[in-house]
């Protein structure tokens, strides 16, 4: 039977990766095996966290620069991520959580 947790050559989406919470999760990801696409609007703050990541395991992070509150900018990303990685196995989103319209409509069920 395999681990339910095993994360060895699981490939995780993560918004919000460039933050405490989110850097965190994100190291904890790579150190188990995973391979981790870091999404966030901050080329910058991307650039950094994906190079800390990738010196604890060697090109196991991607990120890409996108508003996570900007359906149209996620549309797309959807298309680059699933042409370049393929399906992904999990998201977490921890990206704008202190913005009230993250939480105010519901959206279609596309992503």
């Amino acid at each position: 039977m395999n681990d339910l947790f095993d994360l060895r050559d699981k490939t995780i989406a993560l918004s919000g990766g460039t933050g405490v919470l989110g850097g965190s999760i994100a190291e904890y990801l790579v150190k188990n095996g995973a391979s981790v696409i870091l999404l966030g609007r901050s080329a910058d703050k991307l650039d950094d966290k994906r190079n800390a990541l990738n010196r604890i395991s060697n090109n196991s992070t991607v990120s890409y620069v996108v508003d996570v509150m900007e359906e149209k900018e996620l549309i797309s990303l959807r298309e680059q991520i699933k042409n370049a990685h393929g399906t992904i196995d999990g998201l977490i989103n921890l990206a704008g959580g202190n913005l009230l319209r993250c939480n105010t409509a519901s959206r279609s069920n596309r992503f």
